[in-house]
């Protein structure tokens, strides 16, 4: 059996968190072209790794759950999930939830406005 050794995985990570990166930063870029227009390249990056980590601290880990929840950010503001702004944001992904059903849950309240 083929074996990974730590920093053989910490490499791969890495390499995968800056595709990651890249491919956000270009989609970003082209669906959200107006708000974004402002916003240099590595400041960009910077948002979508803070952002990242945040989404993944509340256990949203696939790609497509990242994205959604950078793109609500962008909609909402950054810290939408933890200013007291929308409350019921915080309550989705303060809930024992997957992160499914937390992004889904999330979407559909933001659709809404976060309006109870």
């Amino acid at each position: 059996m083929i074996e990974i050794r730590p920093d053989q995985m910490e490499i791969f990570e890495e390499r995968s968190r800056a595709s990651f990166v890249r491919r956000a930063a270009a989609y970003l870029r082209e669906a959200h072209e107006a708000a974004l227009s402002a916003i240099d390249e590595p400041a960009l990056e910077a948002l979508i790794h803070r952002q990242s980590a945040v989404a993944q601290g509340y256990g949203l880990s696939s790609e497509l759950a990242v994205m959604q929840f950078i793109e609500i950010g962008l909609a909402f503001g950054e810290d939408f999930h933890g200013a007291r702004k929308y409350p019921r944001a915080e309550e989705i992904l303060g809930s024992r939830r997957d992160g499914a059903a937390k992004i889904r849950e999330l979407l559909q309240a933001a659709e809404r406005g976060f309006e109870p």
